[in-house]
């Protein structure tokens, strides 16, 4: 006996060791296996790592439990960068008698440990979790077989600190679930059962459209169905389900015979009070709920029954009642009471015509002052509505009724509105039919709060209602330290609100002072003066037809200060423009004609014409980003200038001009200035020993400059123009770029005569011989950058004397010349674009002009004969139909 036990503690021994050495004596056939299913079924990337797989009859004795540790799956492009699932344990208990035998092996539990999941859809429709490969419709012969080696018998399983997030861009939805822990157990080797689970999740919140429907809210459910998996057929029997504190009970069952879902759920609220219902609230509406005094009764029931597949929809109704409801914070004396709100939705078909919702009764007193309302809304594919509501509501006790931590507002509210109507006579402008008609005063109303910590306020405001339009009577507001008053209407606002169609309207704004620089926070001001990450490309509404008439004392905006603003501004048809827009600024007077246009987000465009009288130089290049670009030189000029300019480009994500995009031209007139302290005007004179027309101080005078210039992909170019320089007379002509390049000529005329002894020793260094003559004409090439010019003699020649119309003529065709060769480098890169595209193309072309070859001989056999011509072209138009979906 003793030898007997001795054998059977060996062969247990034996066995456990055996169970452990399996995952290391055969990891690489484990891996080579794994590895090669994943090829085969996954089109994703699968990390796991075959020393985390683990075998063991103690996790779960008597099953012999199978375990992976740390893998999950990452998506390919355009999901590269989104886990799918992320997995800390996975463990599958097994029948260690059902392993033993080999027959069939029997899954008793499973085990999810740690798993994080989440969906990603874009807004085109891709999924991140299509991640299934294509398999043919014929099944290997040993399929079958293979997939009757396992038993799904499974009797309990288990989600330990789950978290699962849905993004869905497409239909803007986003949910997630965090904490999520769930047990469950039944006998699936049987076909009528019963399966109990348990489900709680600590936290979920649901946005949809933006919105915040649901914020960490609760979940618990204890759940028990009666299971026939011969009819499939889930009936509910014994459940307890709770949303924070609103708890729920449900009745009836789901069906699946076929391809559709045939549901009969009834659900109804379970003891609830008032204070059940407001759980539901945002956390961020009520803070310190934990201490609200509520009363009042709440009812809440509704069902689903129908039939739910690619065709129908099932019916579905829901009542809400609240009665005698009551709100009261501990600090506040004055509580909202008899509440009392009557909802119904109705849909006995579930199709959007039969629709209806009837709220048929809202009130509540707001220490002692009434307010109502009703709203009935019916058929959603041509919506009609009728609607009331009327009382005083005042800010100040509701604020203190629901206070929001660092939010302080008052005033008061008065409105009385009614409307009736459809959609369909909104679509046919039968304003006639719509009723719509009422007041809104607001007086006194102020609102501060962490977001706008300046503060709102409305003094005096009055709106009258139509159905064709809203009437602004008086709007005067105060945001911060700026002042508007507003008048005016809007018309087409209630297609606007429920259609999306086209808003209309036209308003005039006065103001002392609007301060633009209050708007930003100190976080966008720090990045301001870096760099313009705070600012981004907003779109302008395509459905906003809106004329908007301004006279403004004064505009602030960042070092900028604009006076006696006044024009028009126009947005239409997804742009801003301006027209004949007056302002001061920079000590002169400024007009502009402009526009911003983003019908294309990708490439936002805008152009401006303006033209400004006595503009300080140094100033705009203070001010200016793109002076400071294309002109450099105006920082050390020191003087006033007038101008009439256009300019046109595109506009970076940032909000900031492409300079390369840039183009334009114009005027510029400079009546009397200084340069001073420029660092060519030294080079210049060191090179060729001549004393530049300067003046006691060391600086240039300049007077009645006229310069025509334009602006080509990014480079400014100036026509030739004439500068006194003390006793002589200059021509300058040339360009500059963005990246402070110079390419400039500078010719006059010089003596050489005993005054000029110095100037002649200078320019034999370059001819190679003295000039004679008493005159010499003298060009200097300016080149390098503005910060390191280079500057040598072009050419140097006796003056012919009277010259000076073939000298600018001369430095004319060197500026077309550089214009040319910026065009056709221009040119030059935009072929190469072209090119580029081509050869991408030519070469998607041959790829599917050899996928349609290969489509060909499969429907061919091989064979280019085998096949009647009309199946041939119905293969190749299956195919090329096909390219074009997918986005060939």
């Amino acid at each position: 006996m003793k030898k007997v036990f001795i054998f059977f503690v060996a062969l247990i021994a034996l066995l456990l060791l055996a169970v452990s050495l399996i995952p290391v004596l055969f990891k690489d056939d484990i891996k080579a296996l794994v590895d090669k299913q994943i090829d085969q079924n996954i089109n994703a990337s699968v990390f796991y790592d075959v020393d985390n797989l683990s075998l063991s009859l103690f996790s779960h004795f008597p099953s012999l439990t199978v375990g992976l540790s740390d893998f999950g799956v990452v998506g390919k492009e355009p999901f590269q960068n989104d886990t799918l699932a992320a997995i800390g344990s996975f463990e599958v208990a097994l029948d260690i008698m059902s392993v033993i035998s080999g027959d069939q092996i029997t899954i008793n539990s499973i085990y999810l440990y740690d798993p994080k999941i989440k969906v990603k859809v874009l807004a085109d429709g891709k999924a991140n979790y299509d991640i299934a490969k294509a398999t043919s419709e014929e099944t290997p012969s040993d399929t079958a077989a293979t997939g009757s080696d396992i038993s799904i018998g499974i009797k309990y399983w288990e989600i330990v600190n789950g978290e699962f997030i849905y993004d869905d861009q497409s239909l803007q939805v986003y949910n997630s679930l965090i904490g999520i822990n769930h047990e469950g157990n039944g006998d699936f080797a049987a076909n009528v059962f019963d399966m109990t689970s348990t489900t709680e999740i600590e936290s979920i919140n649901l946005i949809y459209e933006g919105a915040e429907y649901l914020s960490d809210k609760r979940l618990f459910a204890d759940i028990t169905m009666a299971m026939d998996l011969n009819e499939s057929r889930y009936t509910f029997k014994e459940n307890r389900v709770q949303l924070n504190e609103l708890g729920l009970g449900f009745d009836g069952s789901i069906a699946m015979p076929d391809e559709s879902i045939e549901l009969d759920l009834q659900f109804s609220s379970q003891e609830n009070t008032f204070k059940n219902v407001l759980s539901l609230i945002p956390s961020m509406f009520l803070e310190g709920f934990e201490d609200l005094e509520t009363n009042g009764n709440f009812t809440l029931a509704g069902s689903v029954s129908g039939k739910y597949d690619d065709t129908n929809m099932p019916g579905y109704n829901l009542k809400l009642e609240v009665n005698n409801g009551y709100v009261k914070y501990p600090e506040y004396p004055v509580p909202i009471d008899k509440i009392a709100i009557n909802m119904a939705i109705e849909n006995p078909t579930g199709q959007m015509a039969d629709f209806t919702m009837d709220m048929s009764n809202f009130r509540m007193n707001l220490d002692g002052e009434p307010i109502e309302a009703r709203l009935k809304v019916q058929n959603l594919d041509q919506i009609q509505w009728d609607a009331f509501a009327k009382g005083k509501l005042d800010l100040g006790k509701m604020a203190k009724v629901f206070p929001q931590e660092g939010t302080t507002m008052a005033g008061i509210v008065n409105a009385n509105l009614a409307t009736s109507g459809n959609v369909n006579s909104l679509e046919r402008e039968a304003y006639e039919e719509i009723d719509a008609s009422g007041n809104i005063t607001i007086d006194g109303l102020k609102y501060v709060s962490n977001d706008l910590p300046q503060g709102f306020a409305i003094n005096s405001s009055a709106v009258d209602f139509s159905p064709a339009s809203l009437k602004i009577n008086d709007f005067d507001a105060q945001v911060g330290k700026s002042d508007m008053k507003v008048t005016g209407f809007l018309s087409n606002y209630l297609a606007y609100a429920l259609n999306d169609e086209m808003l209309k309207g036209s308003m005039t704004l006065t103001s002392t002072t609007l301060d633009l620089n209050e708007w930003m926070t100190d976080e966008e001001e720090a990045e301001s003066d870096s760099d313009t990450s705070s600012l981004e490309v907003f779109k302008v509404p395509e459905n906003i037809d809106f004329e908007f008439r301004s006279s403004i004392g004064q505009v602030l905006y960042d070092n900028l200060t604009l006076n006696n603003v006044a024009g028009l501004i126009i947005v239409r048809d997804g742009a801003v423009s301006m027209q004949n827009v007056n302002f001061r600024m920079l000590e002169g007077d400024f007009r502009m004609d402009g526009a911003y246009i983003t019908k294309n987000m990708e490439n936002p465009v805008f152009r401006f014409d303006f033209g400004a009288e006595a503009i300080s130089v140094s100033e705009s290049y203070k001010a200016f980003n793109m002076v400071q670009a294309l002109a450099p030189v105006a920082q050390h000029i020191t003087g006033d200038f007038s101008t009439d300019f256009t300019i046109s480009g595109a506009l970076g994500k940032d909000m900031m001009p492409i300079y390369s995009s840039l183009s334009g031209g114009g005027l510029v007139e400079v009546a009397q200035a200084a340069l001073k302290e420029m660092k060519i005007m030294e080079v210049a004179s060191s090179l060729t020993k001549m004393d530049f027309g300067t003046n006691e101080n060391g600086n240039v005078n300049l007077r009645d400059i006229l310069m025509k210039a334009e602006i080509k992909q990014g480079k400014l170019f100036i026509d030739p123009f004439d500068v006194k320089l003390g006793d002589r007379t200059a021509t300058i002509a040339g360009s500059s770029g963005i990246d402070g390049s110079l390419d400039y000529i500078f010719s006059t005329t010089v003596p050489t005569g005993a005054a000029g002894t110095a100037i002649n020793n200078a320019l034999s260094q370059f001819t190679g011989s003295s000039l004679v003559g008493d005159n010499i004409d003298l060009n200097l090439k300016i080149t390098g950058t503005y910060d390191d010019p280079k500057i040598g003699i072009a050419s140097a020649k006796p003056s012919a004397g009277g010259a000076k119309a073939s000298v600018k003529a001369a430095l004319s065709d060197e500026v077309n010349a550089q214009k040319a060769k910026v065009e056709a480098e221009t040119k030059e890169e935009l072929d190469k674009r072209k090119e580029e595209a081509k050869e991408k193309l030519d070469a998607e072309t041959e790829k599917l002009e050899d996928k349609a070859k290969e489509e060909l001989n499969k429907l061919m056999g091989g064979d280019s004969t085998a096949k009647p011509a009309e199946e041939v072209k119905d293969a190749l138009k299956g195919l090329f139909n096909k390219k074009k979906k997918g986005g060939g």
